[in-house]
């Protein structure tokens, strides 16, 4: 969180700093500006110019940013519509399981009511011979196996302990048998009723409620031709985008392509507007007489002029401030200055009575010090016995 001061010369002085940043912000912006507008000029005009490598320089980056950017757009248009179309490809996909699912059932009905209807009657010329013999073979082993596993479930309800055990084994293994015998019948009446729906077949059995079954049939098959016919249009315009992709460096990862695309237009944008900007600058110092009554020109200018006067105006305004604000601190250090002088010369004035007082018992002890010593007497007879001192001066 932002703390601001709260003394309002501090507070002026972060108002002021913000200012000469966002002028300077801005004179960059206006000599960015002045320099893009000279580049559109265009090189032919500053032929034999100092100018001219800049602006051909600017004008070959220019030419490079639509391209880059052109390639970024093309990219996200291509990934989106190939999402789509996986999106659309999958709903058709849908459909068709949908419509495939239904002609199934349809198939099995149509091969059931045909079988139903016809296996009993005579077929001396084997008109339906070939169409319906395959699921007679399978009614017949299914049948053969139910009888065997009635069979069997009758001969353990009847049986010893060891018949029981044989028996049920034997029935679980005929239950197996039975469905799979029963998948496999309702398969071939599927593989029946399609095949008669694929054929002539339907308009030799001449039986109506064949031919109400049909008919939805048909219908199906009809959307399942127009899904596809889509389908396909779907895949080859996905194809030509992946292609696409593929040119554009995008084949494995678009994302990653995306991203060194932007960063080249970035770094391109940023290489102009140092170009703009050192044209702006140069400009400044170097213009041409040929364009000096360039109102565009004049304007942009006028603008830097401003801009630089008001961001000298605050510098010289925050150093006002900063003089004020170094003012009263230098106060403020001074006056602790002069208060610890005075402290010291109340400290110097008590240690000069001390030093007074020190000196007057030196003195007085001084005085004490000269009546011991001649109390005291010489220093070599101190020691001495008394009597000993005269019989040795006499030897």
């Amino acid at each position: 969180m932002q703390i601001f001061s709260t003394d309002p010369r501090k507070r002026l002085i972060e108002v002021l700093t913000r200012r000469i940043q966002e002028n300077g912000q801005e004179n960059r912006r206006q000599l960015i500006t002045l320099g893009s507008y000279l580049s559109l000029l265009g090189p032919e005009v500053f032929a034999q110019t100092p100018y001219a490598e800049a602006v051909q320089e600017s004008k070959s980056l220019q030419d490079q940013l639509p391209l880059n950017r052109q390639k970024v757009y093309r990219i996200v248009q291509c990934v989106e519509r190939s999402a789509e179309i996986k999106t659309q490809l999958q709903s058709e996909a849908d459909a068709m399981a949908e419509l495939e699912k239904k002609n199934t059932a349809i198939c099995e009905e149509i091969g059931k009511t045909a079988y139903e209807s016809y296996k009993d009657i005579p077929d001396p010329q084997g008109r339906y011979r070939g169409i319906l013999g395959e699921l007679r073979a399978q009614e017949m082993k299914l049948r053969e196996v139910e009888e065997s596993l009635a069979s069997s479930q009758q001969a353990a309800e009847s049986g010893n302990f060891l018949s029981l055990i044989k028996e049920k084994s034997r029935s679980f293994y005929l239950k197996g048998v039975r469905a799979l015998a029963l998948k496999s019948l309702l398969k071939s009446y599927t593989e029946t009723g399609r095949a008669i729906c694929s054929s002539d077949l339907i308009e030799r059995f001449d039986d109506g409620r064949l031919m109400q079954l049909v008919v939805p049939y048909r219908e199906n098959l009809a959307r399942l031709a127009e899904i596809e016919k889509r389908s396909r249009v779907l895949e080859t315009e996905q194809e030509t985008l992946w292609q696409e992709l593929k040119e554009l460096g995008a084949g494995k990862s678009h994302q990653k392509r995306v991203r060194e695309l932007e960063k080249g237009i970035q770094g391109i944008e940023a290489k102009l507007d140092s170009l703009y900007e050192a044209l702006g600058e140069r400009w400044r110092s170097e213009p041409l007489r040929s364009l000096a009554g360039d109102a565009e020109i004049k304007r942009s200018l006028r603008k830097i002029a401003q801009l630089e006067k008001d961001g000298r105006k605050a510098e010289k305004q925050i150093a006002r401030l900063e003089a004020a604000l170094k003012v009263e601190a230098l106060q403020d250090q001074i006056a602790t200055m002069q208060d610890k002088i005075a402290r010291c010369e109340q400290e110097i004035k008590r240690y000069q009575k001390e030093i007074a007082a020190l000196s007057d018992k030196i003195a007085r002890a001084e005085q004490e010090k000269e009546s011991q010593i001649q109390i005291r007497g010489p220093e070599q007879t101190l020691l001495l016995l008394d009597g000993e001192g005269s019989n040795h001066g006499k030897d």
